[in-house]
Order: structure tokens, then sequence, then C-alpha cells
């Protein structure tokens, strides 16, 4: 190891830093990428919004195969179900606004995407390039000096060091670079526990795919119907399905199992059956978390990227999207860190925001509200959603796209985008999606 290399420093080779690796590789910029290659076990962030859409096929088209389209994302709420629609015929507006800020896409929706697939692909491209050094050494101290707000040594569990000229923090909930530096963070909400698993189809399950399958589908679980409070999520990615669970963490002692066994027959009382198409267990994987925020994203030589600053309800597919915007400025950053840092916290703190809305879906007594109130609250979403997208044009190098993303993080509003209906849970799945074939 060169000790005094004074090269940028990536902690963590999960999706953010891989992002990161990739882009100065691309700016022909030497860096260091300290993590271990991508595991085959199950991880979230599979489903993804707008940003994480857009940054995907921007940024790695060659991976394409990875991409799951989306015909629509549906929420199950008590006897509500509201449904955002991504119909060709309904994206003409959307082309003209992404075209206008820049972004050159063949976008036809949104899309999911196979993690375990396409991070082995982009691990093994990252580490292929001459600018790349790839370290496996755990980090045990990092030296932070308060004065010039700079990072100055990091040292490894096997004694040897690095003294990083930048050091882009990618450690999602390890917070790795957030606490060195003793920066404030603020904890949102209840602790959280979070169960997730995959389910494979057989090999000779070569049925007609359903209409569930095209969509990301959420259910809000209710003590009086699940016994529990929380959410459930259900990602349909090729030949396997994505199951998870999120119940707060104090709320419940049942295992891992038996949260999984409740998101199954709340599916199943609303017509949708995954386990009849995708009948294969994998590794239930189990972890506690806290949502948060960091007071501030930057200092004199580092970066806190996507979810090592801000971590919000997983639903809301954020994660990629900030990732995206932090590759996108990776070697911008390097030349002008206060000025760039400084533009990344801004369109970061606009999560909030997402938060808030995902909050109400979750936390609202569905006897109180009525179908309008459902709908308007799913094009509030995407509304904020199209809005950060404008905002981001900030971190983008063209004046003119700078220009419309300022105009349309103003202006822009919409109405009548997703819809709601009232319908008794039994007949939930069938009814929505004969809707939605209508209106498609």
């Amino acid at each position: 190891m060169i000790h005094d290399q004074e090269q940028p420093v990536i902690i963590g080779s999960g999706l953010s830093g891989m992002m990161i690796s990739e882009m100065l590789s691309r700016d022909r910029i030497h860096h260091v990428l300290i993590g271990d290659a991508p595991n085959t076990l199950p991880r979230l962030g599979e489903s993804l919004n707008l940003d994480g859409t857009l940054g995907l096929w921007e940024l790695f088209p060659e991976f394409s195969q990875y991409y799951i389209p989306k015909k629509y994302a549906v929420s199950y709420l008590g006897d509500y179900v509201f449904v955002c629609t991504f119909a060709r015929g309904r994206l003409i507006l959307p082309r003209l606004f992404f075209t206008l800020l820049g972004y050159k896409t063949p976008l036809n929706g949104l899309v999911q995407f196979d993690r375990l697939g396409f991070d082995a692909a982009l691990y093994n491209q990252v580490i292929s390039s001459p600018y790349c050094q790839q370290m496996s050494e755990k980090v045990v101290d990092i030296a932070y000096d308060p004065p010039s707000d700079t990072l100055k040594k990091i040292t490894f569990s096997n004694g040897d060091f690095l003294t990083p000229s930048y050091v882009f923090d990618a450690t999602n909930h390890g917070r790795l670079v957030g606490q060195a530096a003793g920066i404030h963070c603020t904890m949102i909400g209840d602790p959280q526990r979070v169960v997730y698993t995959h389910y494979h189809a057989q090999e000779d399950a070569a049925a007609p795919l359903e209409a569930w399958e095209y969509s990301t589908n959420i259910i809000l679980l209710s003590p009086e119907r699940d016994t529990i409070h929380g959410l459930a999520w259900c990602i349909p990615l090729g030949n396997y399905v994505s199951i998870g669970v999120n119940i707060k963490a104090s709320d419940s002692n049942l295992s891992d199992e038996a949260l999984l066994e409740i998101a199954e027959q709340a599916y199943a009382r609303r017509g949708l059956h995954y386990r009849q198409r995708y009948r294969l267990p994998t590794t239930t994987m189990s972890l506690k978390y806290h949502f948060f925020i960091h007071e501030r994203a930057y200092g004199g030589n580092w970066l806190l990227v996507g979810p090592a600053y801000c971590q919000i309800w997983w639903m809301s597919g954020a994660g990629v999207g900030t990732s995206f915007a932090a590759a996108q400025i990776a070697a911008s950053v390097l030349q002008n860190p206060q000025k760039f840092g400084r533009l990344y916290q801004d369109y970061l703190r606009g999560l909030l925001n997402l938060h808030r809305i995902f909050d109400w879906f979750i936390s609202t007594d569905y006897s109180l509200v009525t179908v309008k109130d459902v709908a308007g609250q799913g094009d509030h979403l995407v509304t904020s959603n199209l809005r950060r997208i404008a905002r981001s044009t900030r971190l983008r190098p063209r004046k003119i796209s700078q220009l419309f993303g300022f105009l349309f993080s103003r202006i822009l509003t919409l109405k009548g985008y997703c819809y709601a209906i009232k319908v008794e849970p039994a007949q939930q799945t069938e009814s929505i999606f004969k809707r939605a074939v209508e209106k498609r």
C-alpha cells in the first residue's frame, strides 16, 4: 500500500460506492475503493422511483438486461387501493419534461431491477478499471481534523493506513465518516425492523405473467386484518419475487418467518397469490435500523453519499436516485468541495418531503378519508419526485437544463395522474388491474 498516495477514497463497495467509482474511472481519476465483492443474498432497493430509473438508463445502459419494466405501482390501504399507471400515452408530457432537463433516455416508464445480477456485473466492470484500486481491509479508524474539517488518515485492521485527498462515505447505515467527524444526526421516528427474502420460480414455471407481476405491490398491514401494523412489499423480478415486511421494532416479537407468513396471507386475501408461481425459498434477511438525517452532507474533503446522509422509507426508492446524483458530481466535487457539496446537500434535503408523504399513507386512519384524499396523496408523491428531479439539474452542467429545472420546480403540479378505488379486499387485485388495463 502506498500510504502517501493522497487519492480519492470511497468507503463502501455497495451500489453507491460502485457508481462513484465507475464515474471516477470514466474521468480517468485514480482512486481507492474499499469493500468486498457483492454477495448473492437478498438486498433492499430493487424498486425504483423516477430518479433511479433515469440514473440507471443514463449511466448504465449496458446493463439493461437487469432492468424490468413496471406498468403499475399499486398500494393496498385497508379498503382502498391506489395505483399509478405508467402507460405509454401518459408519458408524452414526462418525456418532454425529461428532455428539457437534459436527460436522454428511452424512458417508457419506471423499472425495477435485479440487484443480484446488476451489482455483480457493475462490480466486475468497476474493479477491472486501471484507475480503481480495490481493497477489502476493514476500516478501524478515521482521523478527523476539526479546524480544516478534513479527514487526514484512514487506518485499517491490519495496521496499514491511507492519507486520502477526498473521501466518499458510501457506508449507508454504517455512517462511518459522519460519526468520525461528529456530525449531528437526527433520528426520525421510532426504531424499525425489516425482514425480507426472495422466492424463486421453478425452472418449468412457464405460465404467462399475471398483471401484478408488472407492478410494485405494497400493502398496509393492520392489526385488525393482519395482527400487526406495518408495510409489506411484493416486487416481481423476472424469475424471482422480492418480499419484505417493515414494522416498528417494538411492535412485535414474532419470528422472521412468522412475519413473512403474515405478508403472504395478506396478499392472498387480496387475490395476489405469489407463492403459487414462486415456490422456492431463499435466505431470509433481517435488520433493525432507524430513519435519520445528518446536519450536513459535506465537509472540507468528504461527502456523505445518499443513504449515508439520510435514510427514509425503503419504498420511496430514493437510495438509487441519490447515489446516481452523487456519481454525477463525483469529479466536480473533487475540484470544488464546498460548491458541489452544498448543491448535493440541498438536493438530498428534499427527501424529507417524500418521507412525510409515506408517513401519511402508513399512519392515516382510512375510515376518515375519501377516495379523493388517497388519490390526491398519490399525485402529491409523483409531483414531489418530479420537482426533486427538476431541482437536481443544479448538479448537471447544462445551463439551459438548469433554467428549465428552476421553472419546473416552482410551477409543476400533477392532478389525476394516480387514482384510487374503494372495494372489498377479496376483489382488490382483480378490480384494480382490470381498471388499470381499461385506462391504458
